[in-house]
């Protein structure tokens, strides 16, 4: 990201009501110089996209020009310190912190009774979000109150309870920091086995979830810490090819959000991300209508927060795609495909990297189910172009392979093998030659090799006896997840449509 863009970036992830709070509170005791930010942030804020050649034109007679670095970063802590203030209220963390200064404050002024209701609020609200660190040092803080107000009743009150309570809390924290660190263990772990896909790193997978914390839920003695353990285990599962499991545990993640409303109000996130992993388990196990009604829970989600709805929007458009892909993109549901793309640009620069990756590629498949190549060929080709290094590395390289096929359809013979050659090299810099791309690569090759007078039938049936073994493998398995090799070649043994092999296939399940 470019320096010159954080300003732009800042004013345009504000709300409507982020920005009537900031001009309100920016002009308090404004004056005329104050008054070009202000015109500076309504311009920034009005452009699509940062532009600054223009601003420098709009404000080439005002003093701001002169400075225009300085200027720019004198807003951007304006803005900050307004969105702290905004966000006094709004922030558990920060609602914590004015209530342990309201406590500190009145302490220090002999204050204690005032002090002991400020600590009441703040110990109600560190207990109600699990905010554990909080709640010792409020413990800490009693402690110090009872004795500094000679409360001989209370102090023996808390040398029977209070002391309990520190090792309760220290307890519930130590728990949660080593489901944590299960957690984050795992993560990584599952990072270096997506690039690698090889034994050693399955096997150190294999320890964390064997782990004896992980063998109960009654072990996770705290919401986040169940949170931490069910994401483990649905997470493994899925790498498993485990659908009933990983549907299991995603399903009692989401309860414990649904059944826990308070840490949605901390951050709506944690609702949108259990939700999506919820998505993709019902359409694992192609529980449609369960899918559906999830589906509408996040195209109706609502929030103030821009990054909340470029949340929900990559979570919308990514399910809602890989749906439709797999039931054959059916007549009417075509409107769900337009909707995405019409509401795409509007969150195309804000989505993080491996999301609009995952967007391109699934409108670039439903366009190949479709049967419009000019249109597939135009989101995948955008995808190859805007492509980060090893960011969504399998969705790039799943679009490679559909865009060979899609040559392959279209009949561009020539073209085909300077492409596979193309991709075949590709694929070896990036390691990731595994047996299901080789056999793709091989296969296409031959049918470009083959005389106009034979039958592609036997390298057909060749092909897919392949797949199905490779199918059987583990580690083979995933591939087959982003784009259904298997039934493409049974269309074509069928002669039969893609997609209309893919619509019969749904009805069957």
């Amino acid at each position: 990201m470019a320096a010159s863009e954080t300003l732009f970036l800042l004013i345009k992830s504000m709300t409507r009501t982020e920005k009537a709070y900031f001009k309100k509170f920016s002009h308090k005791g404004s004056t005329n110089k104050n008054n070009d930010f202000f015109k500076l942030f309504d311009a920034i804020d009005k452009q699509s996209k940062y532009n600054e050649r223009q601003l420098l034109k709009k404000f080439k007679t005002s003093k701001i020009v002169k400075q225009f670095s300085a200027t720019k970063n004198y807003l951007y802590n304006l803005i900050l310190d307004s969105l702290k203030g905004y966000h006094r209220n709004n922030s558990v963390e920060a609602q914590l912190h004015a209530l342990s200064e309201e406590i500190d404050i009145l302490y220090k002024k002999g204050l204690y009774q005032l002090a002991f209701k400020s600590w009441s609020k703040a110990f109600k609200l560190a207990e109600r979000f699990e905010k554990f660190p909080y709640l010792m040092r409020l413990l800490h803080w009693k402690d110090e109150l009872l004795h500094v107000s000679a409360d001989i009743k209370g102090i023996k009150e808390y040398i029977e309870e209070g002391f309990e309570q520190e090792k309760y809390y220290a307890n519930l924290w130590l728990n949660y920091r080593n489901f944590r660190k299960l957690c984050v263990e795992f993560y990584v772990l599952i990072r270096e086995h997506a690039a690698r896909r090889d034994i050693r790193s399955h096997n150190r997978i294999n320890t964390i979830v064997e782990h004896p914390l992980m063998q109960d839920s009654n072990n996770a003695k705290s919401v986040k810490a169940k949170s931490q353990m069910y994401y483990v285990l649905a997470k493994y599962y899925r790498m498993m090819n485990d659908a009933e499991q990983t549907y299991k545990f995603r399903k009692k993640h989401f309860q414990l959000v649904e059944d826990n409303p308070q840490f949605m109000e901390e951050s709506k996130m944690t609702f949108l991300r259990t939700l999506n992993n919820l998505i993709i388990a019902q359409s694992m196990l192609s529980l449609h209508e369960e899918l559906e009604e999830s589906l509408s829970k996040v195209k109706n989600f609502n929030s103030d927060a821009q990054n909340e709805r470029v949340e929900a929007f990559a979570v919308y458009a990514g399910n809602a795609l890989n749906y439709l892909c797999n039931i054959g993109v059916p007549e009417d549901k075509l409107s769900e495909i337009e909707y995405i793309e019409q509401h795409y640009p509007k969150f195309e620069e804000e989505l993080q990297p491996v999301k609009r990756t995952v967007t391109q590629f699934l409108l670039g498949k439903a366009y190949f189910i479709l049967g419009d190549f000019d249109k597939a060929l135009d989101w995948l080709l955008d995808l190859e172009d805007k492509a980060q290094k090893n960011v969504g590395l399998d969705f790039l390289i799943s679009g490679k392979l559909i865009t060979l096929i899609i040559h392959y359809e279209l009949n561009h013979t020539q073209y085909l093998d300077y492409a596979n050659l193309s991709t075949y090299r590709f694929l070896r810099n990036k390691d990731r030659l595994y047996q299901v791309e080789i056999q793709l690569l091989k296969f296409l090759r031959k049918l470009t090799q083959l005389p106009l007078n034979e039958s592609p039938t036997p390298l057909l049936e060749q092909f897919k006896q392949e797949l199905l073994e490779l199918q059987k493998d583990e580690f083979e398995a995933a591939a087959f997840s982003f784009f259904d090799l298997i039934t493409w070649v049974n269309s074509k043994l069928q002669s039969i449509d893609f997609r209309q092999m893919l619509l019969i296939n749904s009805h069957k399940q």
